[in-house]
């Protein structure tokens, strides 16, 4: 069953609680909801267990903020409030966010803390830098990036600039 193109739309649902801060940092959450569109040739919702498969035709696009992830197939679990809390992406995995591209075998995507696990020949690619490991943790709220077991070559702004100058 091949359905047309369908945007679902999703908040997150944040909750600023004012709170003594814990010794142990807590898993970061937004502080205040960020629109979450999905772009797909195909969707299968079961509503019973809150859950949504997207299949593309050729990719799923979901999109948050300036961030962009595409991937062959989309799982999303959604609260009760039918808003997508995570969502696990597989196939040809490739998210983007201004200068910075992953790929990936499988992205997961945690809309209460703004998180996106890439797992399995997850690389990095940041500007002209290249680093690849067997685990990727992007925190979209924070703007970085953490590699596990990575190897690859990082470009310093200073590096960029002699390699502009020595080229013809």
């Amino acid at each position: 069953l091949s359905l047309l193109p369908m945007i679902m739309t999703s908040f997150a649902v944040a909750q600023a609680k004012p709170a003594p801060a814990p010794k142990r940092a807590a898993k970061p959450r937004a502080e205040k909801p960020v629109p979450v569109h999905v772009v797909a040739e195909e969707v299968q919702y079961d509503n019973k267990n809150k859950k949504a498969i997207f299949i593309g035709k050729p990719l799923v696009q979901m999109k948050r903020d300036d961030a962009t992830l595409l991937c062959k197939r989309l799982v999303a679990e959604n609260d009760e409030e039918n808003q997508i809390k995570k969502a696990v992406c597989t196939g040809d995995v490739k998210m983007t966010r201004g200068d910075r591209q992953v790929t990936c075998e499988k992205a997961i995507f945690d809309n209460e803390t703004s998180i996106v696990t890439c797992e399995g020949n997850a690389v990095a690619r940041i500007g002209p830098s290249v680093m690849q490991g067997r685990t990727l943790v992007y925190d979209l709220n924070r703007d970085n990036i953490s590699i596990k077991h990575g190897k690859g070559t990082l470009v310093t702004p200073a590096v960029e600039a002699k390699r502009k100058e020595a080229a013809p």
